[in-house]
């Protein structure tokens, strides 16, 4: 879930129409919510395999 800083962030930029920032703060919520996924799995993986 993306952080209410991100959120705040990217409305801001939206609204100011700095798409450089729009699209960085975009994408640091995906790469968070990647990192994310992967820690889910790796506990997973670790759990089935012990």
């Amino acid at each position: 879930m993306a952080s209410s800083e991100h959120l705040k962030a990217l409305i801001k930029s939206h609204i100011s129409r700095d798409d450089g920032h729009f699209y960085s703060v975009a994408m640091q919520m995906a790469a968070h919510e990647v990192n994310r996924e992967i820690e889910y799995f790796n506990l997973d993986a670790v759990i089935s395999v012990g």
